[in-house]
C-alpha cells in the first residue's frame, strides 16, 4: 500500500494556496499513516506517536473548556514534538 501524503488528502481540485498547512509547503510531502481529530473535550488530541495528520473542526474549539484558538492548537501540537 502506498502511503498517502498531506497533498493526497487535500480536497481534489482545490488550489494549494487555499488550504492552510501548518507545516507549510514542504509539509505537503509528509506522509500520514493515521488521522486524529480535535475532540470537543480535553485532552484535545489522543496520544500521538508520529505520522498522524491532525484534523481540526474549528467549531470544536469553542466547545472546549476553556475554549481555545487555532493558535493554541498549533502550540499544543508543537508541544507534542510535531516538527513539520
Amino acid at each position: 500500500m502506498t502511503p498517502l501524503t498531506v497533498h493526497d488528502l487535500m480536497r481534489p481540485g482545490e488550489p494549494l494556496h487555499s488550504a492552510q498547512v501548518a507545516a507549510g509547503t514542504l509539509g505537503l510531502h509528509n506522509t500520514a499513516s493515521w488521522a486524529v481529530s480535535l475532540r470537543s473535550f480535553m485532552p484535545a488530541f489522543p496520544n500521538m506517536k508520529g505520522g498522524e495528520i491532525a484534523l481540526v473542526a474549528t467549531e470544536n474549539l469553542l466547545r472546549l473548556d476553556p475554549p481555545i484558538t487555532l493558535l493554541d492548537v498549533v502550540k499544543l501540537l508543537a508541544g507534542t514534538g510535531v516538527d513539520r
